[in-house]
């Protein structure tokens, strides 16, 4: 291994066979090396001719590029075996800082390629990887390195957990397009239930996504001129659940409506997240000292006699 100063521009950028990170912020390393120059030089191989081939430090050569240097220090391996190098590279990374779902997923994507055997890949880069030894979990990481680069962007940016990418991949690449302009001002959690509506309820009418978005009701609040980004996401995310459970959705409204005639104290919070769920609510109030607590059990044994807050039960549990 030799350590030499070349011209980035000897540098193949487009040769990415040992990569597997593409998504990071750049700015503490540009001011790194502003400050002190490139302390860790880069690793590469050479290949095709004059042209070197990273195998570490994508982050490192792409501020480089952007500061506009015009030479970086690299160490040459002598290595001609690709997936030695690509080994070396996996190993050097791990030792230093743990892995990303999206990094993980182009591991094994890379590994599949290098070694095509999934059961040993599984059994003996899973636990390296921290992924349950588990051949299912194979397809699913296999699945995420083929998604889009704007949703790796998106998923990279806002942090998904496994499960809310595992259901993106359950769309077709089409379909995902189409959620695109829908889910993008949503938070992850509203992000997750809305595929989870659109997805759930494409299954039980039979309609594609497509279909399903382009419905008339969906249309007039994605195209209104009056609403926001967010406005229209969440209204269309509202749609799609009450389409999903038209029953529940219907039970929902009710029960608002029920609270606002009841004219309730505001001290008192009724929690009904789970209420159509499993046939349970919440009551919960705030207190500051022991005298606050009397006066709120006081409160609740009022709301028992209120025949308005009784007859809203009562109509919920008959239900």
């Amino acid at each position: 291994m030799k350590l030499l100063d070349i011209p980035l521009d000897d540098i193949n950028l487009q040769d990415e066979r040992f990569r597997f990170s593409y998504f990071f912020d750049l700015e503490k390393m540009l001011i790194s090396i502003k400050k002190i120059g490139l302390v860790n030089p880069l690793m590469a191989v050479k290949r095709e001719g004059s042209k070197y081939v990273i195998v570490c430090g994508w982050k490192r050569v792409l501020a480089c590029r952007e500061l506009s240097l015009a030479y970086v220090p690299v160490y040459l391996l002598d290595e001609q075996d690709d997936r030695r190098v690509f080994f070396l590279s996996l190993y050097e990374n791990w030792a230093v800082r743990n892995f990303n779902i999206l990094e993980k997923s182009e591991i094994i994507h890379k590994l599949n390629g290098f070694i095509g055997d999934e059961k040993k890949i599984v059994r003996e880069f899973f636990p390296l990887l921290g992924i349950p030894v588990n051949l299912s979990y194979f397809d699913i990481y296999l699945r995420i390195a083929q998604l889009d680069p704007v949703w790796k962007k998106i998923i990279f940016k806002k942090k998904f957990p496994l499960s809310s990418i595992q259901l993106l991949t359950d769309f077709t690449r089409e379909d995902r397009k189409l959620l695109l302009p829908f889910v993008l001002s949503l938070n992850v959690n509203k992000m997750k239930q809305f595929c989870e509506d659109l997805f759930e309820l494409s299954k039980k009418t039979g309609d594609s996504p497509k279909i399903l978005l382009s419905a008339p009701e969906i249309l007039s609040v994605s195209q209104s001129e009056n609403l926001s980004s967010l406005q229209k996401a969440e209204r269309v995310r509202s749609l799609m659940r009450t389409k999903r459970y038209p029953t529940l959705s219907s039970w929902k409204k009710s029960f608002d409506t029920s609270l606002k005639k009841a004219r309730l104290s505001k001290d008192v919070a009724f929690d009904s997240a789970s209420f159509f769920e499993d046939g349970e609510f919440s009551v919960t109030f705030s207190l500051h000292d022991k005298e606050d607590f009397r006066k709120r059990l006081f409160k609740l044994q009022e709301l028992v006699a209120d025949e308005d807050l009784f007859s809203l039960f009562k109509s919920f549990s008959d239900g």
